[in-house]
């Protein structure tokens, strides 16, 4: 798996830095080669060498550039060693013009040493849009750890960064941007001056509406459909419950559709009885007109995966499990009769019908596998 991965390294992959660093090595090897069979014709022009000798060389020297491309991508690329990958922020979807996407912010750690017995890396951000009918890349855009992801609306993400002091609009189908702070200005000129760019001080709520804690004091309403804004004390406890009720805060669960309190005691109990060692059991959705529940759980203490299973309550039968890699931030979400699943670095596509999966996408080298 490590020579795999580390010739895998040499293609690119939609992360703008390490297709930066492979690029790099390409275009030194293009030089490379084009001065040698430059200086091969000059000197067989001048009947002072062989094309056969030149070429023997050439193979040695495109060995050994070999060997240290391998060493370049291995320190700055993680080529061929382990890198974290992980999800920064709340999954957005988009479904428009026949296309289905998943959207996310993603990023990925590569280990670069220690420093006072401390382990250090370095880490790239990107976002990442999947086709969820295909498992297929449509587009990635250059990110960083600044930017957060307020949420969406039904076309565009928002996102925000603190340290560029920095407002946009991002249209989910294409990556492009399509709305700058000072355009959102012109629509809404009451915000102007009055934005601060602390994630904290957003909500988007439904897709249609941002409630916004002004630099003034004041709590707004942002209709994001005609751009009208509302000012009210109200919205403060709206802005302040919601602040962290997003899916990347809740580190370990699933946010889909769950079971009230009142049934997580009755069905937790029947579950038990179909299996009393359950490790981490998540109930992830329950449907109680088909007495159907989906959830997850481990088989085994510390194991890197999770299983998940569709579960007959009626007659206490598991009817399919399928086992998909974790860590310790899972994210999840349902949709067509399908179990979104984001963990370890990879999108999942879930039948809930048969547990038949559809696809693995695998964020660091951009493919379905």
């Amino acid at each position: 798996m490590f020579f795999v991965n580390l010739f895998k390294g040499w293609f690119l992959r939609g992360w703008f830095f390490f297709d930066l660093v492979v690029g790099i090595l390409y275009f030194i090897l293009f030089i490379l080669i084009s001065f040698w069979l430059y200086r091969m014709i000059k000197n067989k022009l001048a009947g002072k060498g062989s094309f056969k000798r030149g070429f023997s060389v050439l193979g040695i020297m495109l060995i050994i550039y070999f060997a240290i491309g391998c060493f370049v991508l291995l320190i700055f690329n993680g080529a061929g060693r382990h890198v974290d990958v992980k999800a920064e922020s709340p999954t957005l979807t988009i479904q428009k013009k026949g296309k289905s996407l998943v959207v996310n912010k993603v990023s990925v750690k590569v280990p670069n040493g220690q420093s006072n017995g401390i382990s250090t890396s370095v880490s790239s951000f990107e976002f990442i849009a999947v086709n969820s009918d295909t498992g297929i890349k449509e587009w990635t855009k250059k990110s960083n750890w600044q930017d957060y992801v307020l949420g969406q609306t039904n076309n565009e993400m928002i996102v925000i960064n603190p340290k560029k002091k920095k407002l946009s609009f991002i249209d989910l189908l294409t990556g492009k941007e399509t709305m700058t702070e000072k355009e959102l200005y012109q629509k809404v000129p009451e915000l102007k001056g009055n934005l601060s760019y602390e994630f904290t001080d957003y909500f988007i709520d439904k897709k249609k509406d941002m409630y916004i804690y002004g630099l003034d004091n004041h709590y707004y309403k942002l209709d994001l459909q005609n751009y009208t804004l509302k000012e009210e004390d109200s919205y403060k406890k709206i802005v302040n419950d919601h602040t962290f009720d997003h899916s990347f805060f809740q580190k370990g669960s699933l946010p889909v559709s769950s079971a009230n309190a009142n049934d997580q005691k009755e069905l937790i109990n029947t579950l038990n009885e179909i299996n009393s060692h359950f490790i981490n059991l998540s109930i992830l959705s329950y449907d109680s007109k088909e007495s159907i529940a989906y959830i997850s759980y481990q088989t085994k203490r510390n194991e890197q995966s999770l299983t998940l299973s569709k579960v007959n309550l009626q007659s206490k039968k598991v009817i399919w499990s399928t086992t998909v890699e974790t860590n310790d931030e899972v994210m999840g979400y349902i949709e067509n009769n399908d179990l979104f699943i984001q963990s370890a670095g990879n999108l999942y596509r879930i039948s809930l019908k048969d547990g038949k999966l559809h696809f693995k996408y695998e964020y660091l080298w951009n493919k379905s596998v």
